[in-house]
């Protein structure tokens, strides 16, 4: 396939996407507000108990309850006082969604914390902006170069245009006392400025320090550096790391405000790209090269690929890129950087595609469509920090080494495991935290076979070892109890809060989507189904590797899997 021709099917591709977004926006629009309550879009009558911030960035938290809470870090709501069947919206952003709290920022718009309000989920159609940055490419464009990489019409080249910067390099020398072996091989092959390159990171194995070596590198040789990601809590993340790695550098997030929750101070926020610049040329600040400049990947294709903004980096460093889909990432072409350097794990959880465009050979994520092109242009690392020896030697078994990856764990992660002081009247939960029990136990508790997407049994359980862990001295955010099922959730939840656990005081309890990038000492895992018949219909969902992979993987010393002995590991 010609490069041109690639782009005109990415074209077609994400127009597909686009109308199928809207006219699932004209449904949800079409249902009654008891029909949206009940498919999980809107939350009603919620009480306001928290209210701070200052005259720009209001912060409200809302208290809820029920078991279809959709709601992640970063999407964006309506929201509407609950009595109120006409009237304007205020759009707000959620900050946080803790055990049963939202905390929403609504920048200057004031609530009435006197009445209920109803939170509703808004549609965020980010389709025009990567439609116009693809069709802006031309063949002469110097993005048709990056499209004819990811189509495999051009060949990737080891070094930028113009050679590699030798200061550059020179200063990814230096992070040689801080990196393992592995980090600092992709340290110094993505130093070079390839025209493409992965870094592969599994779970613990330190990617981020190698983006933030790279970005400091890079930028404090003079060289344009931006740092995008599809989320702005990735984004948040990797600039974090950024000006911890070298306080010699100004890093610059770019994006709404109210998106900058767990953003290290020493990160310059500004709403626009337009504002920033004006503060840069006020005379506070008279170079950009050094600056690295974080954003969203839409942000990204307003600011670097369709408006003429002057910021035109040398190197995109794209994280979270096993996230990203292939014609949402093929926009970054239009930035015209030489080098573009992707951070990820396609072990881990891919993107989300719609189902009638599920099975469409587009359908994948940028890093595995790179690497299936190029596999030798893959930098992996091999050494996990977080892990201890048990946990890690079965996720190296299971999910990377049928794939040629092996993590081994680090000699201060190896020897970690969880021993509690406190006894237990159940002898199961005697038997889990027990001294020398393994660090990966599975057993049944369910009497009932016939549990489906909710089992109370397996709620209970979860939540008396959650208590006697956290009775025992662990810290709640040292905990996490994963299921696949909403409603699984929330029994989980409401078992911990009738045995009198508060909000603040209980664990993470959610899907497996919120645990991505996190890491505790101790991973609870409810399946919850023992049904067969259902577990026949769902069999594909449980088992999906990927899934597994993350749900492990983010345990330092403990993992309790709680299942019907349907799933398989």
């Amino acid at each position: 396939m010609t490069t041109m021709a690639f782009r005109d099917a990415l074209l077609t591709y994400i127009g597909q996407e686009k109308d199928l977004a809207e006219a699932e926006s004209d449904r949800r629009k079409a249902l009654t507000r008891d029909e949206k309550i009940g498919e999980g879009l809107l939350l009603p009558d919620l009480a306001i108990v928290s209210s701070a911030g200052g005259p720009d960035n209001h912060e409200y938290g809302f208290r809820f309850g029920g078991d279809r809470v959709r709601l992640r870090v970063g999407e964006v709501v309506s929201i509407r006082p609950s009595a109120a069947a006409v009237g304007t919206a205020v759009k707000g952003t959620v900050l946080e969604v803790s055990f049963d709290t939202i905390v929403v920022g609504t920048g200057k718009k004031d609530l009435d914390i006197s009445l209920l309000h109803d939170l509703e989920t808004v549609d965020s159609p980010l389709y025009d902006g990567f439609l116009s940055a693809l069709s802006d490419i031309g063949e002469s464009d110097p993005g048709a170069f990056f499209l004819g990489l990811l189509c495999g019409a051009c060949a990737p080249s080891d070094e930028p245009v113009f050679g590699p910067s030798t200061e550059a390099l020179d200063l990814a020398g230096g992070y040689a006392s801080v990196l393992d072996a592995t980090q600092m091989e992709a340290l110094l092959k993505t130093a070079r400025q390839p025209s493409v390159h992965l870094v592969q990171g599994p779970p613990g194995t330190g990617k981020t320090r190698v983006l933030s070596s790279l970005a400091a590198s890079l930028s404090l040789a003079g060289m344009e550096t931006a740092v995008v990601a599809k989320t702005h809590q990735a984004v948040n993340n990797a600039l974090n790391a950024v000006v911890r790695r070298s306080s010699g550098l100004t890093a610059v997030k770019i994006g709404q405000l109210t998106r900058s929750e767990g953003l290290d101070p020493a990160v310059l926020t500004f709403d626009t790209f337009g504002s920033y610049l004006a503060w840069r040329n006020s005379g506070k600040k008279r170079r950009l090269r050094t600056d690295v400049v974080g954003m969203t990947l839409n942000a990204a294709a307003i600011n670097m690929c369709l408006r003429n903004t002057g910021f035109k980096p040398e190197t995109v460093l794209v994280d979270e890129a096993s996230q990203i889909p292939l014609a949402e990432a093929a926009m970054l072409g239009g930035s015209g950087a030489g080098s573009v350097i992707f951070f990820g794990d396609d072990r881990q959880m891919p993107p989300i595609f719609h189902p009638d465009l599920k099975r469409d050979p587009l359908s994948v994520s940028v890093f595995s469509r790179i690497r299936k092109l190029y596999p030798d242009r893959c930098s992996v690392l091999g050494v996990s920090y977080r892990m201890n020896d048990e946990i890690c030697s079965l996720v190296s078994d299971r999910f990377y080494e049928p794939y040629g990856v092996r993590i081994v764990p680090s000699s201060g992660a190896a020897p970690r495991r969880m021993t509690l002081s406190r006894s237990s009247d159940d002898e199961r939960i005697e038997d889990v935290f027990r001294d020398g029990a393994s660090s990966v136990v599975s057993l049944n508790v369910s009497k009932n076979a016939y549990w489906r997407d909710s089992n109370p049994e397996e709620a209970l359980f979860a939540a008396a070892l959650c208590g006697h862990a956290m009775k025992a001295g662990v810290d709640p955010a040292d905990i996490a109890v994963v299921t696949p099922f909403r409603r699984q959730v929330s029994l989980i939840r409401a078992a911990l809060g009738k045995a009198g656990w508060k909000d603040g005081d209980c664990p993470l309890v959610d899907t497996v989507e919120r645990l991505q990038g996190q890491d505790v000492r101790l991973v609870i895992l409810s399946f919850s189904v023992t049904d067969p018949a259902y577990y026949a219909s769902v069999r594909e969902f449980l088992q999906d590797a990927n899934r597994l992979n993350v749900m492990l993987s983010r345990a330092k010393e403990k993992v309790v899997i709680i299942s019907g002995g349907l799933v398989r590991l």
